[in-house]
């Protein structure tokens, strides 16, 4: 008994001293306390062993480090104000890519869809004009590619979905009644099946001042009438000033907030037919969220790494001198004279607006052939843009700086092109440019 009580905690001499002994003397049994400190010490040094063993294993192991993004520069390979002999840049009103070395424009004004060489704008073939029959449009406004490759084309004038081939060879026609009151314009669409199609619309303000647009997305599909509402967005922010014109009617003019927020909507790609996911942001905030059509929780985001650039006197001097050339041009539209309009424009101008202290921090998201994700950071003078390539896990691949020269209305991105229509500065015409690597490579 002694034995087992001065030697109970060294296990060596126990082994050879005390085990002996047991046939003469039953041991003493150990308290739970003890049997419970001894379990818990054994499970410490097992996990010391294996935290031991895994720090010496992460040593073997070659450590990868974070690459910064590549860094590149695109030139300007073409730009024309007028396509061919005949196709002049009035209204653009969609870009789309073709499979091969060549683009697709589709003109507002001009009632034409176009296929463009990249090369050098040279037009390839041409579909459409004005009028009320097949293959005829009133008012195209928007431009998507189908999962075959061929082109969907809203005529909001006869607010019709046209279909065609990679040939442009008309497939079908569908009219559809969208609630004007509501939706202004198609902007962008997308297939999500063979008989169902995405489509993004602004709407119009209707009242003397508001805050902003809407944005909604619904969806068309084969044998309905009307359209099925998603989900709607707060669109761009606005002041919609209405004022009395000489001859009894009103003179509208729509003024966008001061470095206002603006919802951009970008559909799936046309290549997916199964999990139709669409992207959702706003211009002023650094993250965009991808979401399903049948769920509001977001699958998917993306953080943009950049800052925003403070408002100065000199951004609000140039705010107002844009938008009196914008009341102008309302103003002269409605056969109004300078020494009418002017006096009612200082008005307005008198009442004041309330300026942010930051600009937006990205104006223009994209998604390229491939999934891949690009975003051009807002810039509101001349020079260059730029535009941030992310991967799939949200990682800047590369950054590419375009010399841009004047204002940007579409763009589609491609790796080694970025095809923009854009105003010429001193005119305000539009003209369609092409932009990639000085090596002119055509690939995409």
């Amino acid at each position: 008994m002694l034995c087992e009580l001065l030697l109970r905690w060294t296990f060596p001499l126990r082994r050879y001293v005390c085990l002996p002994m047991r046939a003469h003397y039953s041991p003493m049994p150990l308290p739970r306390v003890t049997i419970e400190f001894r379990a818990a010490l054994r499970r410490w040094s097992t996990l010391r062993l294996s935290i031991a063993v895994a720090v010496a294993f992460a040593a073997t192991v070659p450590r990868v480090e974070a690459q910064p993004p590549r860094r590149s520069t695109f030139v300007r390979i073409a730009c024309a104000s007028e396509l061919g002999d005949s196709l002049p840049v009035v209204a653009p009103a969609g870009l789309a890519w073709t499979n091969g070395d060549s683009f697709v424009y589709l003109d507002g004004s001009e009632y034409r869809l176009a296929e463009i060489a990249l090369r050098d704008l040279s037009v390839r073939r041409v579909y459409g004009r004005e009028g009320d029959g097949p293959g005829e449009f009133r008012r195209p406004g928007a431009l998507g590619v189908s999962h075959e490759g061929g082109f969907l084309i809203w005529d909001a004038g006869r607010q019709r979905l046209i279909r065609t081939t990679a040939e442009f060879a008309l497939e079908d026609e569908a009219s559809f009644q969208l609630p004007w009151s509501t939706w202004g314009f198609v902007t962008v669409m997308a297939p999500v099946s063979d008989s169902v199609v995405a489509v993004a619309a602004k709407s119009w303000p209707t009242s003397p001042r508001v805050d902003s647009s809407e944005m909604a997305l619904a969806l068309l599909a084969r044998g309905s009438a009307g359209p099925r509402l998603v989900r709607r967005f707060p669109g761009d922010e606005l002041i919609v000033y209405r004022t009395q014109a000489d001859h009894g009617g009103e003179l509208t003019s729509v003024l966008r907030a001061p470095f206002g927020a603006e919802t951009i909507v970008r559909l799936g790609p046309a290549t997916s037919r199964s999990g139709f996911t669409y992207w959702v942001g706003r211009t002023t905030e650094p993250v965009l969220r991808s979401f399903r059509l049948d769920s509001s929780a977001p699958v998917d985001s993306l953080v943009i790494d950049a800052p925003a650039k403070a408002v100065t006197s000199s951004d609000r001097a140039q705010y107002w001198r844009e938008q009196a050339a914008r009341f102008e041009e309302s103003a002269s539209a409605a056969g109004m004279p300078e020494n009418v309009w002017r006096p009612r424009f200082e008005q307005i101008r008198s009442q004041g607006v309330d300026f942010p202290k930051h600009k937006p921090i990205w104006e223009e998201f994209a998604l390229d052939k491939h999934g891949g994700r690009w975003v051009r950071l807002y810039e509101d003078g001349p020079g260059a843009r730029v535009w941030l390539h992310y991967t799939a896990t949200g990682r800047i691949a590369e950054q590419v700086r375009v010399p841009h020269t004047g204002p940007i209305g579409l763009s589609i991105v491609a790796q080694q092109h970025i095809v923009t229509t854009e105003r010429k500065p001193l005119t305000g015409e539009w003209q369609l440019c092409v932009y990639g690597p000085p090596s002119g490579r055509t690939s995409n």
